[in-house]
């Protein structure tokens, strides 16, 4: 049998519900006035007492602000949010090769800290909502999330309004969404130079040096590493790209592709992952074309057993940094500035 304190609080929450939905979606935008206790009241079937109390909960999560003389407007905040940190949500693209790694490394960063993971992989499915999906994440007051969208479509407008309510974000191998939050990459730079380095002495002096990477611009780890092969080369050698729409079954494309330019082949091949990397130099070596060098971004078992030279993303130290990133946005919500932090590969030469 339901108390009065517990059915008080089962308004309160569902009143609370209804406003986070409102501002959320944009029905009610920052700094506009939301309808009056009156108003609240008789739209929701519920005391002016019951709708007076449940504002000034959300008056206390700094989430409206009363105007004298004109009303209860919204007040989305522009600093971190001081949360509980018992779960933490990890949205992350299940079919990257080294997906499985950073979830580990990550969740166990976090444990020790004394939080559990919600792990959500990005959906094929066409009507999944990341903005939906974290909405829920918030109203069962799941503040902290990692988002590591790589070619997942998300609302930044949504994002900001999660932000201003209360939500804690860090962004991981994506550079274009810092007002929101903090962010964790790769040095991008720093990985291509240390790859171009060993592509110059592999190819001597009269080698050819190409770049084989992927046909999409929207994702910023992929951008960063072409346009930083571009400036080491001096935007005198070829960039190739394998086309984003076959990226799930690519190896047909790709050994295509290698057919057309078998006469020119360069000395070495530079490429943006080890995904791509490993196929280029398995294609290579069934043609008899084992002596092309291929050095790739990314190190796992088959670049080791390939003779791939490589860089290791040190995944671990990528992933306590994001733990670092979160923890200074709960202990210092008001002083916290979002920054992107860029850590260096290791290469692994071979």
């Amino acid at each position: 049998m339901k108390t009065k304190k517990t059915e008080e609080e089962f308004l309160y929450q569902k009143l609370k519900n209804v406003i986070y939905e409102n501002i959320f979606k944009g029905v009610y935008a920052n700094h506009s006035l939301i309808p009056p206790e009156r108003e609240l009241a008789l739209r929701y079937g519920m005391s002016r007492i019951t709708v007076r109390n449940t504002l000034e909960i959300l008056e206390r999560e700094r989430l409206i602000t009363r105007v004298q003389g004109r009303g209860t407007a919204v007040s989305l905040k522009t600093c971190a949010t001081r949360t509980d940190m018992g779960i933490i949500a990890l949205v992350a693209p299940n079919k990257i090769p080294f997906f499985s790694s950073f979830v580990e490394a990550f969740s166990e960063k976090a444990e020790k800290g004394g939080s559990l993971v919600l792990i959500k992989t990005q959906s094929e499915n066409k009507n999944f909502s990341l903005e939906k999906y974290l909405y829920k994440l918030f109203v069962r007051n799941v503040r902290n999330a990692v988002l590591w969208l790589h070619d997942c479509t998300v609302s930044m407008e949504c994002i900001a309004r999660l932000r201003g309510m209360g939500m804690n974000f860090v962004f991981f191998d994506i550079m274009h969404a810092l007002q929101y939050g903090d962010g964790v990459c790769l040095d991008n730079q720093h990985a291509i130079e240390s790859l171009y380095q060993v592509a110059l002495e592999q190819a001597g002096n009269s080698g050819r040096i190409a770049y084989l990477g992927w046909g999409e611009t929207a994702i910023s780890s992929i951008t960063e590493r072409e346009h930083a092969f571009v400036r080491c080369s001096g935007h005198q050698s070829p960039v190739y790209h394998v086309p984003w729409a076959v990226r799930w079954n690519f190896i047909p494309y790709l050994s295509g592709f290698l057919s057309t330019i078998e006469k020119k082949l360069p000395s070495v091949f530079i490429c943006v992952n080890s995904e791509i990397g490993i196929a280029t130099r398995k294609i290579l070596n069934e043609r008899g074309f084992s002596e092309v060098v291929v050095c790739c971004v990314d190190e796992d078992h088959e670049t080791a057993s390939l003779g791939l030279t490589t860089i290791d993303q040190n995944l671990g130290q990528m992933a306590g940094k994001v733990m670092t990133c979160l923890k200074k946005q709960n202990h210092y919500p008001l002083a916290w500035k979002p920054r992107l932090v860029r850590i260096k590969g290791t290469l692994i030469r071979r």
